[in-house]
Formats: C-alpha cells, sequence, structure tokens
C-alpha cells in the first residue's frame, strides 16, 4: 500500500476512536458558533449588542431544528443549566 494511504488510515483510524467517545455532540455546521449567534439576533433572541452567556449558546448548540435535544445527556445537562 502507498505510504501516504497508510498514514491517513491511521490519523482517520485514531480520529474515530476520538469521535465515538463525545457525549454532548452539537447541530452547528460550518457556521459554528458565530453563526448562531447572527441567527439568535435575527430570531430576536438576542439584541444586536447583547453577548450571549456561553450557557445559553451551549444549549442552543445543541437543540435540533424543532428546539428539542435528541440525546438524553444533553437534555440532562441543559435542565441543570437552565435551573
Amino acid at each position: 500500500m502507498h505510504e501516504v494511504c497508510i498514514c491517513f488510515k491511521d490519523v482517520s483510524n485514531k480520529r474515530k476512536t476520538t469521535r465515538s467517545k463525545y457525549v454532548y455532540d452539537h447541530h452547528l455546521g460550518r457556521g459554528g458558533y458565530a453563526y448562531l449567534r447572527d441567527k439568535l439576533v435575527q430570531n430576536n433572541e438576542l439584541s444586536v449588542d447583547e453577548i450571549p452567556s456561553r450557557a445559553l449558546m451551549w444549549r442552543k448548540a445543541r437543540e435540533n431544528k424543532n428546539g428539542e435535544y435528541e440525546n438524553v445527556d444533553v437534555k440532562d445537562i441543559a435542565d441543570k443549566i437552565v435551573n
């Protein structure tokens, strides 16, 4: 096998292993937190000058399009953050 392919497979396998350990997946996509903030401003959930809290951004990043949490662990943490 070509040397580059072997190296790629090693890196790929390491990333797969790391990714499989993630518990709190986000749904941000390519836009990241900056896009999420812009979306919150558009929906009038934040004012233009307001700096959102980390807790708000964490919760919103993990909601699906319907505003629900798909993972029970994420929902439990989000509930703890709110209360």
